[in-house]
């Protein structure tokens, strides 16, 4: 999984104090880290591990996620670097 990250997408009422604005429009997402990459490659083979850790709530645009479904339930893969906020 490398610099991607397995995520569990969450209602915003369960993302903490994060408020809905009003011009919200559904474009982005909040999600519950399932599953964490070893960390991202660099050319020269140095590994530098992941911020995110299991259990974090992230926030991201919608569109960066590719989709999977898995024993009935729906998770996203992500790029950590198309996270933008992590509680």
């Amino acid at each position: 999984m490398h610099d991607q990250v397995l995520v569990r997408p969450i209602s915003i009422e369960r993302a903490g104090s994060i408020v809905k604005p009003m011009s919200y429009e559904d474009k982005h997402e909040f999600g519950e880290v399932a599953l964490v990459g070893e960390g991202r490659v660099f050319d020269n083979g140095t590994v530098m591990p992941l911020r995110v850790k299991k259990g974090d709530i992230v926030f991201f645009q919608k569109y960066s996620a590719q989709k999977l479904r898995s024993n009935g339930e729906d998770y996203l893969f992500i790029r950590e670097e198309d996270i933008y906020w992590i509680q």
